[in-house]
């Protein structure tokens, strides 16, 4: 890989990433895809950042979750759901305009039947709990499958590198 694709990766992941710290705080803005995309972006271009993002407390987790599972922890979405609605109600009361007061109901049902159809994570599953990083023969971090109780049509699923 030619060095200036390589920093133009960890350029777009890092973007990406300070883009899913804003849509932690803006309900309107999406986190997963954008936690996903840093994933993608340093993966292909620096071990350490990919690692550093996996084994992360806040969003390795999440995005083990969503890769492996398309699941969310309850408690998760119940947070996302109750700041969703309480940040768009609020934006809808102070802007008062029919139009963005439809489009901001537009956004939240679409992000709540996104949120309600994802799997529930179990409580017990320890993905986010310990690092899950171990080293396959040819030397690359590799992530272990953290284990869950989830439905068949999404627990086999393997992390895509």
């Amino acid at each position: 890989m030619s060095r200036t694709l390589r920093v133009i990766l960890i350029l777009s992941g890092t973007l990406a990433l300070i883009m899913a710290m804003v849509g932690i705080i803006l309900p309107a803005m999406p986190t997963t895809p954008f936690l996903l995309l840093s994933a993608a972006c340093y993966t292909r271009s620096s071990q350490r950042l990919y690692q550093w993002l996996m084994n992360h407390r806040v969003f390795g987790s999440a995005i083990r979750d969503y890769m492996l599972y398309k699941a969310v922890r309850r408690k998760t979405r119940l947070f996302a759901l109750l700041f969703l609605w309480t940040s768009l109600i609020t934006s809808a009361i102070l802007v008062g305009r029919p139009l963005v007061c439809g489009i901001l109901a537009i956004v939240g049902i679409s992000v709540s039947i996104h949120l309600l159809s994802l799997n529930t994570m179990p409580s017990s599953t320890t993905s986010g709990k310990t690092k899950n990083a171990a080293a396959t023969p040819d030397g690359k971090a590799a992530l272990e499958k953290p284990k869950c109780d989830c439905d068949d049509r999404t627990s086999s699923g393997s992390y895509p590198h």
